[in-house]
C-alpha cells in the first residue's frame, strides 16, 4: 500500500506502519528548498508526518493514562471548564439582566448569590507535555 494522507488518515495501524514511518522520517530529512521541490509535495509530506505524530502523541497519552512513565514526558490535567446546569434558565427567571450575560464568571461580578447546583464543572482531556 502506498502510504497517503488519504489513505493513512483514518487507518488503526499508523503506528505500526513501516510505510508510514518510512515516509515521515524521510521527509523530516529534506532540506525544505521550495524551489527545488513544488508546495503541493511538501504539504503531502507534511500531511503525512502530522498523521504520522499525531498517532504517536495519542499512544503515549494513552500509555500514561495506563500508568506508564515515559522518561520526560507527562500529562498535564486539563483546563477547568463551567457551563450551566438544565436549571439554570429557570433560576434566572428573576434575574433577567443576568441571564442577558450569560457568563459564568460576569453573573458571579454581579454579586448574585448562584446555587452550586447551577454550575457543572468538567475538565477537557490531559494534554501531553514535557517535565
Amino acid at each position: 500500500m502506498n502510504a497517503s494522507a488519504t489513505a493513512c488518515k483514518y487507518c488503526k495501524a499508523k503506528l505500526i506502519c513501516p510505510e508510514l514511518k518510512e515516509k515521515a522520517t524521510m521527509s523530516a530529512k529534506i532540506d525544505f528548498d521550495t524551489t527545488t521541490l513544488n508546495m503541493s509535495e511538501l504539504l503531502e509530506m507534511a500531511e503525512l508526518c502530522s498523521i504520522f505524530s499525531d498517532a504517536v502523541k495519542d499512544r503515549a497519552k494513552e500509555l500514561l493514562n495506563n500508568g506508564a512513565s515515559i522518561e520526560g514526558w507527562t500529562l498535564k490535567e486539563g483546563r477547568k471548564m463551567q457551563k450551566w446546569s438544565e436549571d439554570a434558565p429557570q433560576f434566572f427567571k428573576i434575574y433577567p439582566q443576568a441571564w442577558d450575560i450569560k457568563s459564568i464568571a460576569a453573573i458571579k461580578k454581579l454579586k448574585i448569590d448562584i446555587p452550586e447546583h447551577l454550575i457543572i464543572e468538567t475538565r477537557s482531556a490531559p494534554s501531553l507535555t514535557r517535565i
